[in-house]
């Protein structure tokens, strides 16, 4: 282990966590016990869940299902905002709250001059990011 520490074959991230793998399948201590030195269980559902959000927005699947909201409900602002509501609940079925906000905040903020109504305006938010799914 020292040496995968010295020479960095590895990152270094990736050692870190190599107890946690082989401690329990090599039999020298249970997977609780070792889990319990690293975090408590709260932290790895909040860890599993980001990584989780990171994946899927890696795999362009927050803007697929933003276009198939769209394209279901419309471009008016309360079919927008039942969609945004109802895309946020389903995803926080299997997410926590905050790797889903985390997911979904780019979506809130297109840019507000692709929206023509003052609702919208005051609910979404300015972002260098232009995703223009709002035409």
């Amino acid at each position: 282990m020292a040496s995968l520490w010295l020479f960095t074959p590895i990152p270094i991230s990736a050692t870190a966590l190599l107890p946690l793998v082989l401690f329990p399948l090599l039999g020298v201590l249970d997977g609780k016990q070792i889990a319990h030195a690293y975090m408590n269980d709260t932290q790895f559902v909040f860890l599993g869940s980001f990584l989780l959000a990171v994946a899927i927005e890696e795999a362009q699947l927050h803007r697929r299902a933003a276009l198939n909201m769209l394209k279901m409900l419309g471009l008016q602002p309360k079919w927008l905002i039942l969609g945004f509501c109802l895309t946020t609940f389903c995803l926080s079925m299997c997410l926590s709250n905050t790797a889903t906000t985390i997911m979904l905040t780019p979506l809130a903020q297109v840019h507000p001059s692709h929206i023509h109504c003052p609702i919208m305006l005051s609910v979404l938010l300015l972002s260098h990011k232009n995703l223009c799914l709002v035409t």
